[in-house]
């Protein structure tokens, strides 16, 4: 006998296609997949319940769209499992029905932290419990490695989408465990310091006082293993061109100058493509 309710239809009732995904993101819903492809999730979506401007309400058109999302690669275990819940209150009375230990919470987690704090059975956990969790090799690596770390990397930044979310979670965190953070980001990309800094401070206020001096241009060429002529030509005495810097350690123009010379400000982006820095 087919079932008419599913608690992820009542969780995306009243909701435009893209208001729909975005509650998916926000609810931690989706999975690696679904992250990554949230054009491919809006676009799943819109082919059940059609290319409509309107918030959907049908309780079938949802139920189908239920039953597609969990059938996809875009829903995470958390996701599955509210999919195959019959109601929305039923869910959450089941989510808090069992009584969970720490350790129990702590074994979830590793088994998967991609709802971190968050795991099913235990949604709103002790605060001591989530601080002990940010310990975790696995929470470390989903939040700092291939988190924060991987966007100062790409982007100079931790991704905006991830601010509310950390900003949260700062009070929460022991200090030492903010700075520890910090430095696996910073000596991911030490000449990006300049660009990140200022915004992990303000997420991270109750910690910054705590945070290591900003590191100057000579200790950057230091960590990096570049002497002086290295730092200023990176190759035989030909000079380095803007986008062979930007090539090697992921530079923009203000930082290469930075780097190069010690002159100008590292945020500045006010280099042409194809200035050649080190050249008389």
């Amino acid at each position: 006998m087919a079932r008419s309710s599913s608690a992820l239809a009542e969780y995306l009732a009243g909701k435009k296609p893209a208001v729909m995904c975005d509650a998916l993101w926000a609810g931690r819903y989706l999975s690696e997949r679904g992250l990554a492809s949230p054009g491919e999730v809006l676009n799943l979506i819109e082919t059940v319940v059609g290319r409509r401007q309107r918030a959907v309400t049908k309780p079938a058109l949802l139920l189908r769209l239920a039953d597609a999302l969990a059938e996809s690669e875009f829903l995470n275990q958390a996701g599955k499992w509210l999919a195959a819940q019959a109601t929305w209150e039923l869910a959450r009375s089941r989510a808090e029905e069992t009584p969970m230990t720490k350790q129990e919470y702590l074994e979830r987690l590793r088994i998967n932290s991609e709802r971190y704090p968050a795991v099913d059975g235990c949604e709103n956990p002790p605060l001591d419990w989530v601080a002990q969790a940010w310990d975790l090799r696995e929470i470390r690596k989903s939040m700092v490695d291939d988190g924060m770390a991987d966007d100062v990397v790409r982007n100079g930044r931790i991704h905006d989408t991830a601010v509310p979310f950390l900003k949260e979670l700062s009070p929460v965190l022991r200090t030492d465990q903010v700075v520890e953070a910090f430095l696996i980001i910073r000596d991911a990309a030490p000449h990006k310091e300049r660009a990140f800094r200022p915004q992990f401070e303000q997420v991270f206020h109750q910690h910054a006082h705590a945070l290591p001096a900003l590191m100057t241009r000579q200790e950057v060429l230091d960590f990096l293993h570049l002497d002086k002529r290295e730092g200023q030509w990176f190759c035989d005495g030909k000079p380095v061109t803007a986008e062979q810097l930007i090539g090697w350690l992921r530079l923009d123009e203000g930082e290469a100058r930075w780097l190069l010379e010690g002159v100008g400000d590292p945020e500045s982006r006010r280099a042409a493509p194809g200035t050649s820095f080190g050249s008389e």
